[in-house]
């Protein structure tokens, strides 16, 4: 795109968008992939609890932004023979039915932890590596669904802070494909500072 624009055009679309790859999008209920959200900004149709959903109006942009923490554990919960996928608690998670065992799940694994001071990975957490199968499955997504001139992806997550209760989360857009191997969470990083620092190294490295 032109950095000017003589026809002043107003562009629409959405740039904080979780799938099934956002552990609390998942505990409530959410089955669509990254390529499914892109999909429907596009205007195509997909499947909401066997029933079909279509924008009236398709999105000229958009960025899926799953939460970089748990991203891997993500992956383990819905790729088969991935790492870590039949560990117990992720087909505990995968079995969950009322709202009751829901909100206890998640408040056992994923708040006590991530509003601590220093939060860390869970038991079911497989390995750095399916951080990055994750991230992979996101790139593609963008990549496959962009189409330049008529609908823009972009490559990006959500840095979720949460001490004490606060959310200082912090969503991080890429202008293009060329993105870290993997990207930075809470748990990795728990100051924001600490993010921006990360983030300018990312920058003088390429």
């Amino acid at each position: 795109m032109c950095s000017s624009d003589p026809l002043r055009e107003a562009f629409f679309g959405e740039t904080h968008v979780h799938t099934a790859y956002s552990l609390d999008a998942y505990i409530g209920g959410t089955r669509l992939s990254p390529g499914d959200a892109y999909r429907f900004a596009r205007g195509e149709k997909v499947t909401v609890n066997g029933k079909p959903h279509k924008r009236k109006r398709a999105l000229d942009f958009a960025a899926v932004t799953d939460h970089a923490e748990y991203l891997g554990e993500m992956y383990s919960t819905m790729v088969p023979g991935a790492p870590g996928h039949d560990h117990p608690l992720l087909q505990q998670l995968r079995n969950l039915s009322s709202l009751k065992e829901k909100q206890q799940w998640f408040l056992q694994y994923v708040v006590a932890n991530n509003r601590g001071a220093k939060p860390s990975h869970p038991p079911f957490f497989a390995g750095p590596e399916t951080v990055k199968s994750a991230w992979q499955v996101m790139i593609d997504a963008a990549e496959a669904h962009n189409v330049p001139g008529r609908f823009t992806t972009f490559l990006s997550f959500e840095w979720s802070g949460a001490q004490n209760g606060g959310n200082l989360h912090r969503n991080i857009i890429y202008r293009s494909s060329q993105v870290p191997d993997a990207p930075t969470s809470y748990i990795d990083i728990n100051r924001e500072d600490g993010l921006w620092a990360w983030m300018e190294e990312q920058e003088r490295s390429g």
